[in-house]
């Protein structure tokens, strides 16, 4: 009775606990019931008092459950680590921290989606938003003081003084991470109009962060009354927004209570309040952004709450206090690095930390993360040095990563430094702009202690996309001055790249667009790849063409830019835009050298050295890999064609078959070639050697490791 879905379960294995929660406010007894498989009597033996407890939890702070049984059942198949229905919920776990959290979690379905009964397609912000957050209260009244890692992690460990920080923080996070994306899509939207992270974040993480501010800005015994007298009202009915909004401004008389719910809850207004100044007696406090919040100012231990404001505003100052805003992390901040002071020279609370391999900003510090780190490279031998850097999550306005190392075969002074700036326009096809600066230098020969240095600038112009779509879409333009391989003179170069890339799972597929200049040289090119997918265990049949043409070309050498059937060795990688372990291994008079097989599958895309290709003028090629029953291996085909070196004739065709074996997933490619065009092998068996194992090449993708692109893509972890 009184309920709107229904589901059963059954299994003969069944093991079964039964125990009672009371229910005081009813004066009743629930009985809880635990069906779980008997081979998991170990993770299951404290579910049934997980049971209880949020039972009688729920029933305290929304309303009274009016059933007589409540049951948890392990279920082999699951959605999400559980799944609500009215009474029942099928739930999995692989700890019982993890089981615990996933049984309060469903279990406070019951008022949320179950009685209290919100179109969760529609408005997921609602019955999962809600839920979240009781579930969140619930970890603060029973596990008081467990903080950020324990909670989330399982362990006790204070890495980077995290755990110091409240387990709700991490909730707040994913909102920040979606708003400085400038990816956020408002709470309300449907969810299939929502990206998948969208729809996460907006519908368990966001809401949970503004019900907090809410709830202590009403006082949480009003808040706590307000929910109980909500529940009497609807409970058994189907609930909207509206129906909220409106009971909680009309219960607690506050008007300003809609312009919170529609602010914070709903639409994507934060604030940034900042402890601008102090001034005698007094201390102002300046809002960054044009959104308004609650602002909850801690004055030494006197708490001061003010219903929000933009721009600035003062507020009275004891002598010799400690100020920060929002102590206890239960309102919304887009920056809760600028909310401390204390008086002294140093003016904030904040202790200086060196954070050893820090990712996760901690506000409570100030800190100074680095990783100590060892390269390698031919030119330079082994390279000790260190990495600073800005915290990775979330993303701050300006980052940096300076690499210093030490080359102790060349015995040089090493490494990388990367400098960025970010831009957000609002409503604007652009997403993000990104001002940067790049320098390397690295040794260049393993003979001798000569060393590259390349000097890049530019911007990056990330374009708006469909955010339902794993789509990317992005325009770079830069200036690049690198030293010459061959002379060691310093070049200057030009570069524009335009690509659209489609990450889904089934059929994705990109195309770029290319263009270099230099002094003597204007090319273009253009490349499409398209994965066509066989089923979930096949990766499928990917197809990439390319097809380059050189606008410009001086009558006088100034280097050898050419397109190249094979790809690019490491010296000719003349932006030195790809990592190389040797980069000065030269394959045509060294092949016996290991380190001289790895090459960039670029240009024509053939995986066999060849000099013949070679093109001034143009080159087009297709290359297809299709994945077999054998996870690692795959098989392809390469064809191409370019401007014949034959007087008379107007184009050569090239083709080649082989191989590849995929290792960890694309970070290692290595590449057996089995037949190719017949001038191609004999050249290569002439010329360069006849030795068939010193033919194979490889490729790595060193690129994977950095972290960066993850922050930006984090679908590609998936």
């Amino acid at each position: 009775q009184n309920i709107h879905d229904f589901a059963w379960f059954t299994s003969k294995n069944f093991a079964v606990n039964r125990d009672y929660a009371h229910i005081q406010d009813a004066d009743k007894n629930v009985t809880c019931w635990t069906f779980f498989d008997k081979s998991d009597k170990n993770l299951w033996k404290n579910a049934i008092n997980c049971v209880k407890q949020s039972i009688s939890f729920y029933s305290d702070v929304i309303g009274a459950y009016p059933y007589n049984n409540v049951s948890a059942v392990e279920g082999p198949l699951s959605i999400g680590g559980g799944m609500e229905y009215p009474n029942i919920t099928v739930v999995t776990g692989s700890s019982p921290s993890s089981l615990e959290n996933v049984i309060i979690h469903e279990v406070a379905h019951n008022w949320f989606y179950g009685m209290l009964a919100s179109n969760e397609r529609d408005e997921s912000w609602i019955d999962e938003g809600f839920t979240s957050f009781y579930e969140s209260e619930y970890y603060d009244k029973y596990y008081p003081g467990q903080g950020f890692i324990e909670q989330n992690l399982g362990i006790k460990s204070n890495i980077f003084r995290l755990n110091e920080l409240p387990a709700r923080y991490y909730r707040e996070l994913g909102w920040i991470f979606l708003l400085k994306e400038n990816i956020a899509q408002n709470s309300n939207r449907k969810s299939e109009k929502m990206s998948m992270f969208n729809y996460y974040i907006m519908s368990y993480l966001k809401p949970v962060t503004s019900l907090y501010m809410i709830e202590n800005y009403l006082g949480r015994e009003s808040y706590k009354n307000i929910m109980n007298e909500f529940f009497d009202k609807y409970k058994f009915t189907h609930i909207y927004p509206n129906d909220i909004i409106d009971f909680f401004s009309s219960e607690s008389s506050d008007t300003i209570l809609r312009k919170y719910f529609d602010d914070l809850l709903i639409r994507n207004s934060i604030p940034d309040y900042k402890i601008a100044r102090i001034k005698k007696d007094s201390i102002i406090i300046k809002n960054k952004r044009a959104d308004s919040a609650p602002l909850f100012l801690y004055i030494n231990d006197s708490l001061v709450v003010d219903k929000g404001f933009s721009g600035t505003k003062k507020f009275y100052l004891p002598k010799k206090s400690e100020i920060i805003i929002d102590k206890y992390f239960y309102s919304p901040d887009f920056n809760r690095n600028n909310n401390y002071y204390r008086p002294g020279f140093f003016k904030t609370n904040k202790p200086f930390r060196p954070s050893l391999g820090g990712v996760v900003d901690n506000p409570l510090i100030s800190e100074f993360p680095f990783l100590p780190l060892l390269a390698y490279n031919t030119a330079d031998g082994l390279m000790p040095g260190i990495m600073f850097y800005a915290t990775v999550f979330p993303k701050k306005k300006f980052e940096y990563q300076i690499i210093p190392l030490y080359g102790i075969k060349s015995g040089n002074l090493v490494g990388i430094a990367n400098l960025s700036f970010y831009i957000h326009p609002s409503k604007s096809p652009v997403k993000e702009f990104e001002l940067y600066t790049k320098s390397a230098r690295f040794g260049i020969s393993n003979y001798n202690d000569d060393s590259r240095i390349k000097l890049e600038y530019g911007v990056k112009i990330k374009l708006r996309t469909d955010p339902t779509e794993f789509y990317d879409s992005k325009i770079i333009v830069r200036s690049i001055a690198a030293t010459d391989f061959y002379s060691g003179v310093m070049k200057e170069f030009y570069n524009v790249i335009s690509y659209f890339k489609d990450h889904r799972k089934i059929n994705p597929w990109s195309f770029t667009l290319n263009f270099e200049m230099g002094k003597g040289f204007a090319k273009t090119s253009a490349e499409i790849i398209n994965t066509i997918t066989y089923n979930q265990r096949l990766k499928g049949l990917t197809i990439r063409i390319f097809a380059g043409k050189f606008i410009y070309n001086s009558t006088e050498y100034y280097g050898n830019y050419n397109f190249r059937m094979s790809g690019n060795l490491g010296m000719q990688d003349y932006f030195y835009d790809n990592l190389f372990i040797s980069r000065p291994g030269d394959i045509r008079v060294d092949p016996q050298y290991f380190w001289a097989h790895q090459f960039i599958r670029n240009d024509g895309g053939f995986t066999l050295y060849t000099p013949f290709g070679q093109s001034n003028n143009w080159l087009v090629s297709i290359n297809m890999n299709s994945s077999t029953p054998i996870k690692f291996i795959e098989i392809y085909f390469n064809a191409g064609v370019c401007p014949s070196i034959i007087s008379g004739k107007f184009a050569d065709f090239y083709y080649e078959t082989g191989i590849r074996l995929n290792i960890l997933d694309d970070l290692i490619s290595v590449y057996f070639p089995i037949n190719t065009s017949s001038v191609i092998w004999e050249a290569s068996n002439n010329i360069y050697t006849n030795n068939y194992f010193q033919k194979i090449r490889f490729t790595l993708s060193l690129d994977k490791f950095n972290l960066l692109t993850y922050r930006e893509k984090p679908y590609l972890l998936f």
